[in-house]
């Protein structure tokens, strides 16, 4: 993107293996937010909280500076302690932020119910969209979770006409398009953390 080059790097909100609390992401989040009501949307594309300590309690003001963007792609919260309290606040920005192209929830603690959650709401916003035209694909990463069953999961949206995609197809399904233009990619979803497994495991490709 040629917005997302040079420096200094204004696309970019990087506090991502900064050993922040929820109370800690909460506060400065809150305090950009406040910046973007003096003087306009916010220029991130990309918001890096991935590998801090994150539980639920900052998602709804990650949302809110998410939503705050001018043209948000990209949201990395991989590596937390994000349970299904934290789903209700991550289905809304996978529902409400259409321009978001990546949401990365992978290595937390979401159970089928909040990553079903997730997905529906994601596929519910780019349906809405699809009559001014459809855009990409959310490129939506949740494995290493604690989801049990992924296959009734996944059947489960599937009888509810939820719109997405396994990407099993490298060669034509990515972060940048889907073969069949669905609403939602959900790769690597099966690579599930057993209960009480460690937290480290066999990694999917990035």
């Amino acid at each position: 993107r040629s917005g997302m080059s040079g420096a200094p790097r204004e696309w970019l909100l990087d506090l991502s293996g900064a050993d922040l609390a929820d109370e800690d992401c909460e506060a400065q989040c809150e305090s950009k937010v406040a910046a973007a009501r003096k003087s306009g949307r916010l220029p991130f594309h990309e918001i890096d909280l991935s590998q801090n300590r994150l539980v639920w309690q900052a998602c709804r003001a990650i949302v809110d500076l998410g939503l705050q963007c001018q043209d948000l792609r990209v949201v990395k919260l991989s590596r937390n302690r994000l349970r299904d309290t934290a789903a209700p606040a991550l289905a809304r920005l996978a529902e409400e932020c259409l321009q978001l192209e990546q949401l990365h929830l992978s290595h937390n603690e979401l159970t089928s119910r909040g990553a079903a959650s997730i997905i529906a709401a994601a596929s519910l916003g780019r349906s809405r969209r699809e009559a001014k035209g459809r855009g990409r694909t959310l490129w939506l990463r949740l494995e290493r979770n604690r989801i049990e069953g992924t296959t009734a999961m996944l059947e489960d949206l599937w009888e509810q006409r939820v719109d997405f995609c396994e990407a099993r197809d490298a060669r034509q399904c990515g972060p940048r398009g889907c073969k069949r233009r669905a609403h939602v990619h959900v790769p690597y979803v099966s690579l599930q953390d057993p209960p009480g497994a460690p937290e480290d495991g066999d990694e999917a490709p990035a």
